[in-house]
């Protein structure tokens, strides 16, 4: 009986792998339904007034990005219908009270199109398995509960916590949840 050997990659396999990851990056870098990272320092804010939040689409998922305000929004503002419109598979506790003051800010570290190469947690119950055409945003996430010019009254050290990482699917006019987790480092 043979002993049990780990699968290795041949050598022109990872040669492939190396010219294709930065093709895939340059094709991605001019797709218009990704959003830019954010400059280290500049964050996208959500809050319980329509007036100081960033985002405009909250509610009309029309785009990835536009897909994860919403289910934040959901939470935020304890809303479960917009869970609903992203197909969340999750809602907020309703027991739970709304923080008027509470604010969260967010910043898009990197958005691409789904690979192969994706890690893929397959202990979350219900998600879907990715799909090319998938979008992939991770962000960094902080809450914050006092005034928006205190950076000290947001989370601190987020900068070295592992992103949220969110695939998205297009259905139909919209962005629905396909997957969500918190990457590890």
């Amino acid at each position: 009986m043979r002993a049990f050997r780990p699968a290795r990659l041949s050598v022109a396999a990872c040669a492939a792998l190396l010219l294709i990851l930065p093709c895939l990056a340059l094709a991605q870098a001019g797709d218009p339904i990704l959003p830019p990272p954010d400059p280290p320092g500049s964050w996208r804010k959500l809050t319980h007034d329509a007036a100081t939040t960033t985002s405009t689409c909250i509610g009309n998922p029309v785009t990835p990005l536009c897909a994860v305000e919403t289910y934040w929004a959901c939470f935020l503002h304890r809303r479960p219908e917009l869970c609903d419109m992203v197909g969340a598979g999750v809602r907020p506790l309703e027991v739970v009270p709304k923080v008027p003051e509470l604010r969260e800010e967010y910043r898009v570290l990197y958005a691409r199109r789904h690979t192969p190469l994706d890690p893929v947690d397959r202990a979350t119950e219900g998600n879907m398995k990715p799909q090319p055409g998938d979008v992939v945003i991770g962000l960094i996430l902080r809450s914050c509960l006092g005034p928006p010019e205190d950076e000290f009254s947001c989370t601190l050290n987020v900068e070295t916590q592992p992103p949220h990482v969110h695939t998205l699917r297009k259905q139909g006019n919209f962005w629905v949840y396909a997957y969500r987790f918190r990457a590890k480092y």
